[in-house]
């Protein structure tokens, strides 16, 4: 059994992509290595304990997750408390049990119809189609109401190479998968944090339109003393990844 690990959990829509925008050169440089849980299976629970089964050579894990990253991060933590020994949550999307914080969230028409498998089919077949042959439509909607610190890194190249690609990789390749984790992340899923024993960092944008963050201080409160919250007064939701990544990685 090899000794320790660092994984990283992309968002979603997201893909393995956010790393070369938030850390240039980790392949080279970076003793990181990227779960795509989407890959794995179509069904989200099922993908979890394939990725369960991917970290159990390791005697202790480290795990970053970025947005509804952090929902399949924190499964992996109460399934695996001897294994995962660290987390780290870059402006997670907490469960939705934790308070009204759904009419705050740019994805809450997306989550509204994931609780609704006929709009969910209907909405993503017509979001896969655009995604494949037209994102820059996407992305414009995705960032309509974005705020300064975000829309601002709509012009770094590698920003809108990594938009692309988490469209496609969510919405065209693997769309049953999204689906599905989805559908897993409106449901109840608050129970789980009671079986997390390992230290949890929070790290949230407080001008943060995709996951408020007020709902990140609601996670570290119910999380208790083995969480810690670090907030920036400025940056948002994919500026915070690009500002916290480099500094936690190792």
């Amino acid at each position: 059994m090899t000794n320790s690990a660092q994984f990283y959990l992309h968002g979603l829509p997201g893909s393995e992509a956010e790393l070369d925008f938030a850390l240039p050169g980790w392949k080279q440089n970076c003793d990181l290595k990227a779960l795509d849980r989407l890959t794995l299976d179509d069904e989200h629970e099922f993908a979890i304990e394939t990725m369960a089964a991917q970290i159990a050579n390791f005697e202790s894990v480290h795990l970053i997750a970025f947005s509804l990253g952090a929902m399949s991060a924190l499964k992996l933590a109460a399934r695996m408390p001897d294994t995962v020994t660290k987390l780290d949550l870059i402006a997670p999307a907490a469960p939705l049990e934790l308070g009204d914080y759904l009419n705050d969230m740019a994805g809450k028409p997306i989550f509204e119809a994931a609780r609704d498998g006929g709009r969910l089919r209907i909405l993503s077949f017509v979001q896969g189609v655009i995604a494949k042959t037209a994102p820059s439509i996407l992305i414009r909607a995705m960032f309509a109401n974005a705020v300064p610190a975000d829309k601002a890194l709509l012009d770094d190249d590698c920003m809108r190479i990594m938009l692309r690609d988490g469209l496609r990789h969510c919405l065209f390749k693997h769309q049953a998968a999204y689906k599905s984790e989805l559908r897993s992340y409106v449901s109840p899923w608050l129970r789980i944090l009671d079986n997390i024993n390992c230290p949890v960092s929070i790290w949230h944008g407080q001008a943060d339109n995709w996951t408020p963050a007020e709902s990140s201080k609601a996670l570290c409160k119910r999380l208790g003393a083995k969480a810690s919250l670090t907030e920036f007064e400025n940056l948002s939701h994919y500026s915070t990844l690009k500002a916290v990544l480099p500094n936690i990685v190792r």
